[in-house]
């Protein structure tokens, strides 16, 4: 839901960028589940969800690239935001921040970003995949808007992890949550999309190399 509002944002007329602000005070605080990612879904407001409502089983299941495309898009937002002079709620900020600290324990803890983790706990629940492709992306943005180099270490850590466990072995895997763990596009682009922001923060040419590989893997 805070993807499509990047380009509302960024193009859109004063009653879209009013609509965004409403995006924004919808998800925050109350979008975010007590493991410190973001609710799978939500309705009117007051109800949020993980897990896929048709399969019980899944109550607490929280797909991890959501939390990572929300971080992702909303940072982007945020910065969009200040360079417009659009003022920025303090609880914006501070919600995107805790996001963005679940995904540093998730990481120290599990050496992973898994697939699926517990809304609850935070824990892996479904390990593997790149269903986290983007997040190494999201964390540098996370690490210069905030100032937070650990964001930065996690980045570089979890985008290693990426390459050598899959990259190298030629798939990506985990992205759309309807697709178990069949190789797909979506986790790809997001992973050439990491690659490029950590050469780009870091302009280290192994990260060059690394998106071009992720390219070719892509086409």
């Amino acid at each position: 839901g805070m993807i499509s509002t990047y380009p509302l944002l960024f193009a859109g007329n004063e009653t879209s960028r009013q609509h965004v602000i409403r995006n924004f005070d919808w998800l925050f605080p109350n979008g975010i589940c007590p493991a410190g990612f973001f609710w799978d879904s939500g309705e009117k407001g007051t109800q949020w969800y993980g897990g896929d409502i048709r399969k019980p089983n899944t109550v607490n299941w929280h797909l991890i690239r959501k939390s990572g495309d929300g971080l992702y898009y909303i940072i982007k937002q945020l910065m969009l935001m200040e360079k417009e002079g659009i003022k920025v709620n303090p609880e914006w900020k501070k919600g995107t921040q805790i996001v963005a600290d679940a995904f540093v324990r998730l990481w120290d803890k599990w050496g992973q970003f898994g697939q699926f983790v517990d809304s609850q706990t935070g824990n892996v629940v479904v390990g593997g995949s790149t269903s986290g492709a983007i997040v190494p992306a999201a964390l540098v943005l996370a690490a210069t808007y905030f100032n937070n180099p650990e964001y930065q270490r996690v980045a570089q850590a979890s985008a290693e992890y990426y390459y050598r466990n899959f990259v190298k072995k030629g798939i990506t895997c985990g992205g759309p949550g309807d697709a178990l763990q069949n190789p797909d596009s979506e986790s790809s682009y997001a992973m050439l999309e990491s690659f490029m922001l950590l050469y780009e923060s870091t302009l280290d040419k192994k990260w060059l190399a690394m998106a071009e590989e992720m390219a070719k893997q892509f086409s």
